[in-house]
């Protein structure tokens, strides 16, 4: 599959929600995904959001109604993206299960991933490893660092995320379309994954990678409970306390994973990448990008404000969640695999540090 076709699977199931209009049902989309992209972002953002994300959920569905087939009956799980302020999503504690997405961390994870792979050069291949283009240059560290800055600075500043794709195109483009592709359907994936969590519960069974996470989280649940960084958002927590903490931890991590496998699953079998060389090891990357865009907005939150938590009773630090996350995607593998980008984000971190006049 090639740059230019990446899109179009999405789009023609866009098009079955009333998006927009193909140019014929059985005529090759290839060379028409530009334009349609194009035509996309001039829609009304509300109706595309939730055109995207309902058409991601129903792709992420299958594994989730093989093990809790009650889940997949009709009104039983229902996703919407919903206008708000917040970068933010939740879910409903209790059947039927509702997930809602905030407009603003699908905008948001899009302007960080945007950003972030500016940065990275990339060689475009066929799928013989010849040369498709030429390469695509990466932008130099402080250039990116300004525009994740001016991201970050606008959202804590006006609670709004400024949009920082639009001088996208081409290749960069149809690259960056499939990152927040993937990125996001680790997003809602996490909230899935809470569904997933609480119904299990109420069978009273192991939620899927329970094991994990709990090996996880007991490794390291005494060091941070004990880390100055977050003693005094926790306050001080007797024995009943302290387990409320590790349960709430315990099912934070359990969604993660479980989001991570559903949106490396979709990707695979059903998403619009499906078919192409290392779609797994694209959606792992678009996910470490994500996590990160969410670590740098917490830590950045943080040094400016330090009433702003790094952790809280409901959620472990963001740190340790994307830890736990690159534990499960790539096992005893891990420090390799995460090496480059865990280098290059933080040069891109320090550099917004520099920039905000913090001592690094």
């Amino acid at each position: 599959m090639s740059g230019n076709d990446m899109a179009t699977d999405v789009l023609r199931r866009l098009t079955e929600k009333g998006m927009f209009t193909l140019p014929s049902a059985e005529g090759d989309l290839t060379g028409h995904a530009e334009r349609l992209l194009g035509e996309l972002a001039r829609k009304r953002p509300q109706d595309v959001l939730d055109a995207f994300v309902s058409d991601m959920a129903v792709g992420m569905l299958p594994p989730i109604t093989n093990s809790l087939p009650e889940l997949g009956k009709d009104g039983a799980i229902k996703v919407r993206q919903a206008i708000d302020w917040r970068i933010n999503a939740e879910v409903s504690k209790a059947p039927p299960y509702e997930a809602v997405v905030s407009t603003n961390l699908v905008t948001f994870i899009a302007s960080m991933i945007s950003t972030l792979h500016s940065g990275i050069g990339i060689n475009l291949v066929d799928d013989h490893g010849r040369p498709e283009s030429p390469p695509l240059d990466a932008r130099p560290v402080r250039v990116v660092a300004r525009d994740m800055k001016r991201l970050l600075d606008g959202f804590i500043a006006e609670q709004q995320v400024e949009v920082l794709d639009a001088d996208a195109e081409g290749a960069r483009y149809m690259i960056h379309f499939r990152l927040l592709h993937c990125a996001l359907s680790w997003a809602l994936g996490h909230e899935l994954g809470h569904i997933v969590v609480t119904e299990s519960r109420r069978r009273r069974i192991d939620a899927p990678f329970q094991p994990l996470a709990t090996a996880l989280l007991e490794r390291h649940f005494a060091q941070l409970l004990n880390d100055k960084r977050f003693k005094d958002a926790l306050g001080p927590l007797n024995e009943e306390a302290r387990l409320r903490v590790y349960d709430r931890w315990l099912t934070e991590i359990n969604a993660d994973i479980i989001g991570a496998s559903l949106a490396c699953g979709y990707q695979k079998d059903r998403g619009p990448s499906r078919g192409i060389e290392g779609v797994v090891g694209f959606t792992m990357f678009a996910i470490h990008l994500g996590l990160l865009s969410q670590y740098f907005l917490a830590a950045y939150m943080n040094l400016l404000n330090s009433r702003v938590a790094l952790a809280s009773r409901t959620h472990p630090p963001m740190d340790f969640r994307m830890h736990c996350v690159l534990m499960w995607m790539y096992k005893d593998k891990m420090k390799e695999a995460t090496e480059g980008p865990v280098a290059y984000g933080q040069q891109v971190f320090t550099e917004v540090l520099r920039q905000a006049g913090a001592a690094v």
